[in-house]
Parts: C-alpha cells; sequence; structure tokens
C-alpha cells in the first residue's frame, strides 16, 4: 500500500471518530447503526482496516455528513501518477477475449500449448542473445 494511501485511510479514520464524538456516540452506537461490531469501528478509526466506498457512504449517512468530509482538509502532498496509454496490454486484452471464444476444450488445450512453446523461444532466444541471464517462469 502507498504512503498516501496510508495517510488517506489515517485521516479518514480520525474524521470518523471526531465526527461520531460530536454526535456523542460510541464506537457501538455507530457499529450498531451500520451493522457493524464496535471492534470494526475502532478498526476503521485506527487505520487498521480500510474502509470500501460503500460502507464509506453508509458511515456518512449514520453521522449525517457527506462522503467529502472524510476527505476535508486531507494534506496530500503527492498527487496520483498519471495513467499510461496501456497499447501494450491491448494486445493482451485481444488475445483473451479471443481465447475465451474458443469453445473446443481441446481446442483451447492446443493454443495454450501454442503460446506457452512461443514463450519458450523468445525466452531461449533472448538467453542467447544476451538479453537475459536467467530464466524465469
Amino acid at each position: 500500500m502507498s504512503k498516501t494511501a496510508q495517510k488517506i485511510d489515517r485521516h479518514i479514520g480520525t474524521r470518523i471518530r471526531k465526527r461520531r464524538s460530536e454526535l456523542g456516540l460510541t464506537q457501538g452506537d455507530l457499529g450498531e447503526v451500520i451493522g457493524l461490531s464496535y471492534q470494526q469501528i475502532q478498526k476503521y478509526e485506527t487505520a487498521i482496516s480500510r474502509c470500501s466506498a460503500g460502507k464509506l457512504y453508509e458511515l456518512a449517512v449514520a453521522l449525517e455528513v457527506e462522503v467529502s468530509y472524510f476527505f476535508d482538509q486531507a494534506d496530500i502532498s503527492k498527487s496520483a501518477s498519471p495513467l499510461t496509454h496501456g497499447g501494450n496490454n491491448r494486445a493482451i486484452i485481444e488475445l483473451i477475449r479471443n481465447y475465451n471464444e474458443i469453445d473446443d476444450p481441446q481446442v483451447k488445450a492446443s493454443v495454450n500449448g501454442f503460446v506457452r512453446v512461443l514463450a519458450r523461444k523468445e525466452v531461449a532466444m533472448a538467453m542467447e542473445t544476451g538479453e537475459i541471464t536467467q530464466r524465469r517462469d
């Protein structure tokens, strides 16, 4: 888990605890409202467990705040990395889609074996040219 994600989890936990205290609720009270144990609320508040988006929404409703409340005043100095295009993955996705269209198990096994042989030849050629020095399966 990234340090940024850990910071956000701790911040959300702090905001849950703050709002719960403002409303005069115990961890047990809050847990009862959203169907969790007080231990789970404690884990959210201490960032031992991460809150799913759905649970965060339920917490917002129970604590009478907008979901954005949990992110207010978050001091996150590192922004997310931009997504790469993924052009290399398109061929993989297309290969998997086409493979999944094959109904005959024997044909699927043959295709799988063929791809495995091609991959081994690629590795062998790379080892011969010195591009890689050790094979990793």
